[in-house]
């Protein structure tokens, strides 16, 4: 349902739904402790009232249709000499945009495989920790021989009971994956390690992406 998409969107920036909705809020205080056919009253005549002077001045629609005209001439004649020079057709931009379209609705969901493939990666690499855990030596010199064991067996059981959590998971991507126990020396976990810090790395690119565009829509609407 993206602008972008929807041929018969225009040249529209949608402004007006962002406008528009802010103006129906402020009619909450007139009917936020009123009935429910009080409340769906009061939004009734607000769009009856929206709707008669929004047709009551159609200059906007004169200004989109010059606005068109315009960019028509300016665009024209270079996205011509654009199309010569890469060799594209007019039946080509249509086909551009559903491409672009399937590729956005791909990335609404990460590859199933790839997902469990990262759980699976991480719980080893958790299993690893816990693992390490069991086997370390306390040096706490300062301390008390009694204290010093105590607190051992107590960071010993934690680990044991750690790993002995992460074993049944282990096995069930073990089995979703159909592959055998991963090692750090193993090309499938080397290989999912790398994908793993893609994915990180794009997901952070993604999140600077989105704090971009509405820092540049916010410039926009302050004519900066």
């Amino acid at each position: 349902f993206h602008p972008r998409f929807i041929t018969t969107a225009g040249l529209e920036d949608f402004e007006t739904n962002e406008w528009i909705s802010s103006k129906q809020n402020l009619t909450v205080s007139l009917f936020q402790h009123a009935s429910e056919y009080h409340q769906h009253a009061t939004l009734h005549v607000f769009w009856l009232q929206w709707d008669e002077d929004h047709c009551a001045g159609l200059d906007w629609l004169l200004g989109n249709y010059w606005q068109a005209l315009m960019t028509l001439d300016t665009y024209a004649t270079a996205l011509g000499k654009l199309q010569q020079e890469l060799g594209i057709a007019d039946h080509d931009f249509p086909n551009f945009v559903q491409e672009e379209c399937k590729y956005f609705q791909n990335l609404q969901h990460k590859p199933e495989h790839n997902v469990v493939a990262f759980k699976y990666l991480e719980t080893l690499k958790s299993s690893q920790v816990t693992r390490y855990k069991c086997q370390l030596v306390t040096t706490w010199h300062l301390l008390s021989e009694q204290v010093r064991w105590q607190m051992l067996e107590c960071d010993h059981l934690a680990a044991i009971k750690a790993e002995e959590r992460l074993e049944a998971p282990i096995c069930q991507y073990e089995t979703i994956l159909d592959t055998a126990h991963w090692t750090p020396n193993c090309e499938e976990w080397q290989h999912t390690e790398v994908d793993l810090a893609n994915q990180a790395y794009n997901d952070a690119l993604d999140e600077l992406e989105s704090l971009i565009v509405q820092r540049l829509f916010e410039m926009e609407k302050r004519n900066l």
